[in-house]
């Protein structure tokens, strides 16, 4: 059965090895609001939400690949939106996920409108050849 839940800092460490398993690679701070998808015990995907020079930022959405495409990424999507409630998100998804993330109320913006760190954030991502786009949700 998928639980989907908070982790305490305690789990971090577990969390950012779930991460480098998934080829993403981050050192949490103790600021991040982390959910994660556990199965039988062991962390199916995770997802974080990062406050960032004054933004709320929706970030490391991660699902095993043998998890993908069972509904793990939208219960993390969910219990993220439903802790954001009405507030302002960005998130800078891979292109293919558009319409995931629009299920959640997120909306491709121009580069130019997003925050400057993001924009920067988007710019490196393309120099390595990341196909990425800047959303927003309940955009202020």
């Amino acid at each position: 059965m998928l639980e989907v839940s908070f982790a305490s800092q305690h789990e971090f460490p577990q969390i950012e090895s779930f991460y480098l398993g998934c080829g993403y690679s981050c050192a949490l701070s103790g600021s991040d609001r982390v959910l994660r998808s556990m199965e039988n015990g062991g962390i199916v995907g995770a997802v974080r939400l990062c406050f960032e020079q004054g933004y709320s930022v929706l970030r490391g959405m991660y699902v095993l690949k043998e998890k993908q495409g069972m509904g793990v990424g939208s219960a993390l999507l969910v219990a993220a939106v439903e802790e954001l409630g009405n507030r302002e998100c960005w998130c800078i998804p891979y292109t293919h996920l558009i319409g995931f993330y629009g299920q959640a109320g997120f909306v491709k913006v121009t580069r130019r409108s997003a925050p400057e760190f993001l924009q920067d954030r988007l710019a490196n991502y393309k120099a390595t050849g990341k196909s990425v786009v800047a959303m927003v949700r309940n955009q202020k």
